[in-house]
């Protein structure tokens, strides 16, 4: 939450800050010729890391490093102003990890077995950001300042890793309602997932594994700041690095309460002017 803060805190200062600056400081090199009505249309991708906020008590999720990439286009609305749309493909990822002390079903605790979770996931949206960008510079560099509302429509998910039991002989558990075996007992995760994937060690279940579904969408906001270094009149090289605040569920089970709380991301992409 106060990293969040911070950062709100922070695009806001440098938004106003540009927005209220004096023109005389970039009045040398700006760009005599008006904007305004001008269309741009680029392409950018980049690295981004994300996680997501607390699954349970037992799952602990680690932040992990996936991918953005797509197209955009841009309208100048006035000289400094301008609408932005695009579309991404968004990969997405993180790692849950548990580790614990196994019990029966009467909570009885066992010195040396155990069981372990491990787990990565990589989900996959179509992002689609709508949003307005201002900018301030010369005719050879410009400070953009971007804020998007984002739709992430849910495409598919991958998941790799393993879950343990590990039962010790020494410690006399009943495995009789289980389906684990004396010893160490190893269940691969891996393919293609529509949500978190554990073992359900009951012998009696009809499903050895329980999914709890991702939401089919995900919606919020994103800042982003970024620099635009003109190499032609109609051709600019881009660098940004972009924040995003998810206000979506991430689950279907509206009972399990948890969202992207990171999505940082940084691109590098390329702009062209049309007549």
């Amino acid at each position: 939450m106060n990293k969040s803060f911070f950062q709100l805190t922070l695009f806001l200062a440098i938004f106003t800050y540009l927005f209220f600056v004096p023109n005389s400081i970039y009045c040398q090199g700006f760009e005599p010729v008006s904007k305004k009505g001008k269309f741009n249309i680029g392409a950018e991708g980049g690295v981004q890391f994300t996680n997501i906020k607390s699954y349970n008590g037992f799952y602990q999720p680690r932040s992990k490093v996936g991918f953005s990439a797509g197209l955009f286009g841009e309208y100048y609305i006035s000289n400094v102003f301008k609408v932005k749309i695009g579309a991404y493909y968004d990969n997405r990822a993180f790692e849950l990890y548990g580790e614990r002390t196994f019990a029966d079903t009467s909570n009885t605790q066992y010195s040396h077995s155990y069981h372990l979770y491990q787990v990565d996931y990589k989900l996959n949206y179509l992002t689609i950001p709508i949003g307005i960008g201002y900018e301030r510079g010369s005719d050879k560099f410009k400070l953009i300042l971007q804020l998007n509302f984002y739709y992430s429509i849910f495409l598919n998910s991958n998941m790799k890793g393993n879950e343990l039991y590990y039962i010790d002989p020494a410690d006399g558990f009943d495995l009789s309602e289980f389906i684990l075996n004396q010893g160490l007992n190893e269940f691969q995760i891996s393919g293609s997932t529509e949500g978190i994937t554990a073992t359900d060690i009951s012998k009696d279940s009809k499903d050895p594994y329980k999914v709890e579904k991702f939401n089919s969408s995900d919606f919020g906001l994103s800042f982003l700041l970024g620099g635009q270094y003109q190499m032609t009149p109609k051709t600019g090289l881009l660098l940004s690095l972009g924040f995003s605040y998810s206000m979506s569920n991430l689950f279907e089970n509206p009972e399990i309460e948890s969202k992207w709380r990171q999505i940082t991301k940084i691109n590098l992409g390329f702009v062209f002017t049309l007549d």
